[in-house]
């Protein structure tokens, strides 16, 4: 000290690849602190020469906070406007917030869990693999107000065999949480099996919604492909499932209902399967509430989308052969078909032998 008067050099930690020093009078000051240039950077310190009064300085990582649109980009640094990965954006971010993903490709070894109210907007389809082993979910979405929008979707190996509806989903919706306004438009998903045989005895599915998930789900405009099911509604759901393009699975939307006023919940129309369609396009799943003759409504459905091949499974197991006639808008016949009645035969797995057409 010289006259009144002193320097000193400060020592601080560096905590980051990317880090700053930023310094305020006071603490109440540190909202609006400002940057200090004059940092010497070492392999695990920051080093500011020559100080000469004393004040609050604080190392912080050089990101900007989510205060708008906000992107991922691949091997973004912490010193970019950008994030490296939806879970960091996800924690950063507040509800009502968009997160942008720039296109690229994303490998992930666990599920994103979508907690907050966002919109999660790809740019340019960026591709989202999970390459866990058993593959695991992309999403899964457990908060209200939330968009997925504009991703190729898929895992890179298989899921376990014992998996359920839900474990085994790309996209899933838990059970009991009651969610309201969810959209999941454009997107590609499937899974990384071989196309060209309906995926009858594969266990990946597109999107699975479990039970008392949702009251107002959009699913629209997503191609969905080379899974066992594309779309599942499990039971007391609100839905609008349309626009979509589904083939080569077993069941392209099923639907589990638990009474006609559920079943009402459920809408689709526009959805598409191309020529090489589903072995069922959509399944009314089993029920045990009433015995209706479903071939209007079956036939409604179908024609509202495309022609859909359309199966309802609504009956007691004990009865449903009785009713073959009335649970399908198309009968597919070939001679060297199976002889056994089940209701779901007579699809283009496994079509009827021509003398056991009902």
């Amino acid at each position: 000290m010289v006259d009144g008067t002193f320097e000193y050099d400060l020592t601080l930690p560096k905590v980051g690849d990317s880090t700053k020093v930023v310094y305020a009078e006071n603490v109440s000051g540190l909202d609006n602190a400002k940057d200090i240039s004059n940092v010497v950077e070492n392999s695990n310190s920051l080093k500011i020469e020559n100080l000469n009064h004393f004040t609050v300085f604080v190392v912080t990582t050089d990101v900007a906070p989510l205060t708008g649109p906000v992107c991922i980009a691949e091997g973004a640094s912490s010193g970019s406007d950008c994030y490296n990965s939806i879970p960091d954006a996800i924690n950063a971010a507040s509800n009502g917030d968009t997160i942008n993903v720039k296109a690229g490709t994303y490998e992930i070894s666990s599920t994103i869990v979508v907690n907050k109210g966002v919109s999660i907007v790809g740019v340019g389809m960026p591709k989202i693999i999970n390459t866990s082993t058993p593959s695991h979910s992309v999403f899964n979405i457990t908060a209200s107000n939330i968009t997925i929008r504009g991703f190729e979707l898929t895992v890179l190996g298989s899921f376990a065999t014992a998996g359920t509806e839900i474990a085994n989903a790309i996209i899933t919706i838990p059970s009991g949480l009651s969610l309201s306004n969810i959209s999941i438009n454009n997107n590609n998903i499937h899974a990384s099996y071989p196309s060209g045989t309906l995926q009858k005895d594969m266990y990946a599915r597109g999107i699975t919604v479990d039970n008392n998930a949702v009251t107002s789900l959009s699913i629209t405009n997503n191609t969905i492909n080379n899974v066992r099911n594309g779309v599942i509604i499990r039971n007391v759901n609100t839905a609008d499932v349309s626009n979509n393009t589904i083939f080569n699975t077993k069941g392209g939307i099923m639907h589990y209902t638990s009474s006609f006023a559920d079943a009402a919940n459920r809408t689709m129309s526009g959805n598409n399967w191309t020529a090489v369609h589903n072995e069922w396009d959509i399944v009314w799943n089993s029920a045990t509430y009433g015995f209706p003759n479903y071939q209007e409504s079956l036939l409604n459905v179908s024609s509202a989308n495309n022609g859909a091949y359309v199966v309802d499974l609504r009956r007691n197991p004990e009865t449903v052969v009785a009713n073959l006639t009335n649970n399908r808008s198309h009968v597919f016949v070939i001679n060297t078909g199976v002889d056994k009645v089940h209701q779901t035969s007579g699809n283009l797995n496994e079509p009827f032998a021509t003398h056991k057409v009902l």
